[in-house]
């Protein structure tokens, strides 16, 4: 049997091929388009396993190769430099390291989601990048509106509206400094329309799903954060137990032992950022925003109580948050302590959003 590692760069793709005893049988460098592809079916067999890093490189290669009916695994990187003991890149090194990996059944797989849950993916993605870029430009208009002594009479929600925006255009500023403020604006006034487009695009993708309608049962878990969690997550049959959950969202302890009796210290550092964020406004919204008493505020609560600081306790509270959102996820049932009627003016926005992308 023969183990295929691939290396992939943005032209070249570095291949090594290892026999059952770890010799090296074929190396190759072939380009990274479909020629190079192709010819990769005539130097590997269907039944030679495949191993490439995982990233955006690596998808195309994947999926071409998997159509023809090959077995390929996408790899952690940062386990398998773990694993090598090597923070070092070389691209011929790193292709037989793969191969030698699979061979030795020591190759640390990643979850490889379908097609279409990263399709959504790379749409909320947008999106978020999106609102990150409208945000940052309204605080840049902002800092400049104190730096130049300019106080509206409005809150910071207003002023970028129609009146504030009116308002701003009718100050007696100079030519220099109105073309600035113009620059900003229309930053502003660009992205809005495309982060307005991007909602209805999220919630025409979500109005219909199951998992979603439940997510948004969950005090604190809004469209987008319900939308973050669906196609991040994809699928929870990938997760063995409710601890592999927290620990890939950030809500599960870091133990530390050197000596001595175990510790934890914090939470996990290696998880899914996106998830840890998304699961991290749920519960600060569910412990310090919403009203009312609920099992997340009742913990956030009691770690304060003992003095703990407001991060500790918003740590405990993610936990809190990550064991509720594996519930209803695979018991397929609403949140037993959330609003039904919050939950239902959630459900009412997605589909009001939904129509309006529909419409335009």
């Amino acid at each position: 049997m023969r183990y295929a590692g691939i290396d992939i760069s943005n032209n070249r793709l570095d291949l090594c091929v290892v026999d059952e005893t770890g010799d090296v049988v074929h190396r190759d460098e072939l380009a990274n388009n479909e020629a190079g592809y192709e010819e990769l079916t005539e130097l590997l067999t269907p039944e030679d396993p495949i191993g490439l890093e995982v990233g955006t490189l690596a998808y195309p290669v994947h999926d071409f190769m998997v159509e023809r009916g090959y077995t390929v695994r996408l790899g952690d990187s940062q386990r398998m430099k773990t694993i090598w003991q090597c923070d070092q890149k070389f691209d011929g090194k790193d292709a037989f390291e793969i191969a030698d990996l699979l061979r030795i059944d020591k190759f640390p797989e990643v979850h490889i989601p379908d097609p279409d849950v990263l399709e959504a993916r790379e749409l909320i993605r947008a999106r978020k990048d999106v609102v990150e870029q409208c945000t940052q430009a309204k605080q840049r208009l902002g800092s400049y509106l104190r730096r130049e002594g300019i106080d509206p009479p409005f809150g910071s929600d207003a002023l970028y509206g129609e009146k504030g925006r009116a308002w701003l255009r009718e100050q007696d500023l100079d030519a220099k400094k109105r073309s600035l403020m113009e620059a900003h604006l229309a930053q502003i006034e660009a992205l809005e329309p495309r982060v307005e487009e991007l909602d209805e695009m999220v919630a025409g993708l979500i109005v219909d799903d199951a998992i979603v309608d439940r997510l948004v049962s969950i005090p604190g878990v809004g469209l987008h954060n319900a939308a973050v969690l669906r196609f991040e997550v994809g699928s929870m049959e990938r997760f063995d137990t409710i601890g592999h959950f927290r620990a890939y969202a950030g809500g599960a302890p870091r133990n530390r032992q050197s000596g001595g009796p175990a510790r934890q210290e914090g939470p996990v550092r290696r998880c899914n950022k996106r998830v840890k964020a998304a699961v991290g406004i749920a519960a600060e919204s569910a412990a310090v925003k919403t009203k009312g008493e609920n099992p997340v505020k009742a913990i956030y609560r009691k770690q304060r109580g003992k003095g703990k600081p407001r991060s500790n306790a918003l740590g405990h509270a993610r936990g809190k948050m990550c064991n509720t959102i594996y519930a209803v996820w695979t018991k397929g049932e609403e949140c037993r302590w959330g609003s039904e009627a919050t939950a239902e003016n959630k459900r009412l926005k997605i589909k009001r959003l939904a129509r309006r992308g529909s419409a335009s």
